[in-house]
């Protein structure tokens, strides 16, 4: 595997150096810094802050709809704005999409809880790897979501 690994401080996880610039765990929350779609795209927008920090910018389709979704970065923070301003009801799936090249991002393992969707990848390398992921569930309103960097799941989110 080479490369150094970096301990943060809360809790005592080891990152790869190599994702260790897309995760802060600095204050024992984890933060997705940069989050990428299986071509590269920045997912993470500065523009739209959510919860104090830039959020994870992505396209959801509703209703034959193609809408723009803005998640929080923060690990277990289910905040969220989407624009036009509409209501999506609980318990629809909901594909997420790269909204710079509109393709649907990929789904990874069905959800861990019984809504019946699909965690869907957020990379958190350029190339798209899936050793090194954020898995969010794409049922609106499931609040099952992990962080996994090689082979270990660094927080699961599902409780």
């Amino acid at each position: 595997m080479g490369g150094t690994m970096v301990r943060n401080k809360k809790p005592k996880h080891v990152v790869p150096e190599r994702v260790a610039k897309s995760l802060d765990l600095s204050t024992g929350e984890v933060v997705a810094t940069s989050v990428f779609c299986h071509n590269g795209h920045q997912l993470i927008d500065e523009d739209v802050e959510i919860s104090g920090h830039p959020s994870i910018h992505v396209e959801v389709e509703y209703e034959g709809r193609i809408l723009n979704a803005y998640l929080s970065a923060i690990g277990g923070d289910h905040s969220r704005y989407v624009t036009p301003n509409i209501s999506i009801e609980p318990g629809v799936r909901t594909p997420l999409r790269c909204p710079v090249c509109h393709e649907q991002l990929p789904p990874v393992a069905p959800c861990s809880s019984d809504c019946g969707g699909d965690y869907i990848a957020l990379f958190l390398t350029p190339d798209a790897d899936f050793k090194y992921i954020i898995g969010i569930c794409d049922v609106n309103g499931c609040p099952s979501a992990f962080v996994k960097t090689f082979h270990s799941i660094i927080r699961d989110f599902s409780d």
